[in-house]
């Protein structure tokens, strides 16, 4: 979300793509693609099928058409407070610190 709009380059998600739904929010946030090696791997190639299955159900739902009807809906570019974004990786970080001074201890 923080660079839709800011680039003139596609966006393309590949981290933690798993459902139908990761994806959607990929594409919310200004994703042009998104990456689903891992789900495809752990679940098989007819996740893709679901996937697509459960984003067309949304879509409906939402009434949208196409995917260009809703990319970038929530990106910082197109919110009334961008600095939310930094509100949120902070309580982000807040809320995982242990997980982070694990993995990343400080000397």
């Amino acid at each position: 979300g923080l660079l839709y709009g800011e680039l003139n380059a596609d966006i393309c998600a590949s981290r933690g793509i798993f459902t139908g739904d990761d994806a959607i929010k990929m594409i919310l946030a200004g994703a042009n693609a998104v990456q689903i090696v891992s789900t495809v791997y752990k679940h098989g190639p007819e996740q893709i099928t679901k996937m697509l299955e459960d984003m067309e159900i949304w879509m409906a739902n939402n009434q949208y058409e196409n995917m260009d009807d809703f990319r970038g809906k929530l990106s910082r570019k197109n919110i009334d407070d961008p600095f939310a974004y930094r509100r949120a990786q902070y309580v982000d970080i807040l809320m995982k610190s242990n997980e982070i001074f694990k993995k990343y201890p400080m000397k």
